[in-house]
């Protein structure tokens, strides 16, 4: 007999529309953060355990919420953003659903703690899933909100398994705390976790020069990028645009903010590639920071759940518009052209030799595209290790396993990014001490038992490697050196650095990237070589 139709139970709602909200701690940490900012808060602060799988908490200096209208903030639909269908035509709110505390509730503990500036005390409301949450009670407060989520989907445990480790659900909401902060850089914001590296924004304007964008970008890009204005028709489009030479194996490093909100839209990253022309090497992504203003009436945020994807009124004058800007500036920054290079035979004057590594003569002809910290071609890798390139008059030496080990030192110890997944994930065999030093340095690896390991995911810092390769390695490290410099070395030894006398093009390509990331001096790293040893080395191979 077919099942009869009937109402669900309202929880059974509830949790189904959370579904649709909340994926995972950082969907929690965007909601509440946003909510703030509609709250108007000039401070807002992000505190997680265990990557928020244990607890999430966002405090504020808003305007808070009346005790009154405390239980109301946890039912669907009831909202102080919007109230009549003609609003979502212009919507100036980060959020006006309705959806998300109540969609939090459903799937969580929640305790909201809240006074208004002029009250003499706040309030504090419990909430458990699934329960209709107990009168407020008065609570002494702060001016503004804290709000503490607590065991998320621990009620739903289909939905909890489908959770990554807490360093994973940590590294989004990492990411997303630095996306809120170039959205709205007029606002304090910090995320901390116990153990864990975390981020401090004070309030800025939109200027390379400030602390907060030092924080928020890192040295690489601020010495890289270049501004971008450009205004017509309602339309601005301001912010920084790396050059060609910053291009990343991941889309992760691009910003897009439009009227204070991070978006994602394909047409609009369309348009700064499209800005880049040829300039871009195959499979690498431009680097950008951009804030779009326009009339809120001629965009629609209400087509995704997440408030992440947008429609234009007029998608072509935007997407042309942000065509222009970059291309505008790119063009601008173009380099004057190189002057022409001298013979590979003249020496500076001030050159100081360098005795010629172990097998000399196994220097090879021809050269390669440079990378770009060096800006010149390379000559020859010697003795599978050393790399030749010419540096005005003068030929230099550059140890590319001593300087990867290096430049990756360096960035493994300063780098707290999302891990990027293999392709084919590689099944290894380490010991559950070298397990827990991978995981903890950004590795994503599964326990198969007595048949090992496999590794799914790396540090993104890390470039293409033969990761069975790296694993030895790894295995062979000393103990007593820090985690970091353990990998380095095992990913150095790791390299493929090239073949047939001449070093791989992508390699020296990727650690250009890498050194200038980490503020690493290739030029200074690299010797100068006597050009009257190689011109003998490459006289006895002939």
């Amino acid at each position: 007999m077919p099942a009869r139709i009937q109402a669900l139970p309202e929880h059974v709602i509830n949790q189904i529309a959370a579904g649709e909200v909340i994926e995972r701690p950082a969907s929690v940490i965007k909601e509440l953060v946003e909510n703030a900012l509609d709250a108007g808060a000039s401070r807002i602060e992000v505190e997680v355990v265990e990557g928020g799988l244990e607890s999430m908490t966002v405090s504020d200096d808003g305007c808070g919420i009346r005790g009154a209208e405390l239980g109301a903030a946890l039912k669907r639909h009831w909202t102080s953003k919007i109230s009549r269908a003609q609003d979502l035509a212009a919507l100036t709110s980060l959020g006006f659903r309705g959806e998300a505390l109540a969609s939090i509730a459903a799937v969580a503990t929640v305790e909201i703690v809240t006074r208004e500036r002029d009250e003499p005390h706040g309030w504090r409301l419990l909430s458990l899933p699934g329960q209709a949450p107990a009168p407020p009670t008065p609570h002494q407060a702060n001016p503004g909100t804290r709000i503490t989520v607590r065991e998320l989907f621990h009620c739903v445990p289909a939905r909890r398994r489908f959770l990554k480790r807490a360093r994973t659900e940590f590294l989004h909401i990492h990411q997303l705390v630095r996306q809120l902060a170039f959205a709205r850089p007029e606002v304090a914001l910090s995320l901390a976790q116990p153990g864990s590296r975390g981020l401090r924004f004070a309030p800025g304007a939109l200027g390379l020069d400030g602390p907060r964008w030092r924080a928020l970008f890192g040295s690489a890009f601020l010495a890289g990028a270049r501004p971008v204005s450009q205004s017509a028709d309602g339309l601005e489009v301001r912010g920084w645009v790396g050059a060609a030479a910053l291009a990343d194996s991941q889309s992760d490093s691009q910003f897009l903010a439009l009227n204070g909100r991070y978006v994602r839209d394909r047409q609009l990253a369309h348009a700064v590639r499209l800005a880049f022309g040829d300039a871009l090497p195959a499979g690498r992504f431009p680097v950008y920071a951009l804030a779009l203003a326009l009339d809120p009436g001629a965009v629609d945020v209400n087509v995704h759940p997440g408030k992440l994807e947008v429609r234009f009124v007029e998608l072509r004058a935007v997407h042309d518009l942000l065509y222009a800007a970059v291309r505008r500036t790119l063009e601008d920054d173009a380099p004057e052209p190189p002057p022409p290079a001298r013979e590979v035979g003249e020496t500076r004057a001030d050159a100081q030799p360098l005795p010629a590594p172990a097998r000399a003569a196994s220097v090879g002809r021809g050269t390669v595209e440079p990378p770009t910290a060096w800006r010149q071609p390379a000559l020859a890798l010697v003795d599978e290790r050393f790399v030749l390139f010419r540096d005005g008059g003068a030929v230099r030496c550059l140890d590319l396993r001593a300087t990867w080990e290096a430049v990756l030192s360096r960035r493994l110890a300063a780098t707290d990014g999302e891990p990027r997944p293999l392709l084919v994930p590689e099944r290894v065999s380490l010991s559950a001490t070298e397990v827990e030093t991978l995981v903890d340095a950004g590795f994503d690896i599964d326990d198969l038992g007595p048949a090992g390991q496999r590794l799914r995911a790396v540090p993104r810092v890390l470039p293409n490697l033969a990761w069975g390769a790296f694993c030895a390695a790894f295995t062979r490290a000393p103990r007593r050196a820090p985690g970091a410099a353990m990998i380095a070395a095992a990913a150095a030894a790791a390299l493929e650095l090239g073949r047939d006398g001449m070093p791989s093009r992508r390699l020296l390509d990727e650690l250009a990237q890498a050194a200038a990331a980490a503020g690493f001096d290739l030029r200074g790293a690299a010797r100068v070589v006597d050009a009257a040893l190689l011109a003998r080395a490459s006289a006895d191979e002939r």
